[in-house]
């Protein structure tokens, strides 16, 4: 069989035009990367289980917000470079 374009990530072409996916990719026709969750905020997957994050963002999916620098004080990082502040502490990052 012959698949147009190849497969790809180690896919192998098993019907005209038609990819047989190794585990952790899919796709009939070119086996992408497939991210469980899936990647958040825009983030992509690149390779299994791997997340390329978007600035402001980090972690397996995509979800921790990143505070640079980080929160002070107990402060709690809701948002990129948002921080929720305990009572008695304001300011950026507390």
């Amino acid at each position: 069989a012959t698949c147009e374009p190849p497969c790809l990530n180690n896919g192998r072409c098993v019907s005209p035009n038609q990819c047989l996916c190794p585990l952790g990719y899919s796709g009939s026709a070119d086996c992408r990367p497939r991210c469980w969750p899936p990647c958040a905020h825009g983030g992509h997957c690149q390779r299994h289980n791997t997340c390329s994050c978007p600035a402001g963002w980090t972690g397996p999916s995509c979800r921790t917000p990143v505070c640079s620098p980080q929160c002070q004080n107990g402060g709690r990082c809701v948002g990129p470079d948002v921080c929720h502040c305990l009572e008695g502490f304001t300011g950026s990052h507390c």
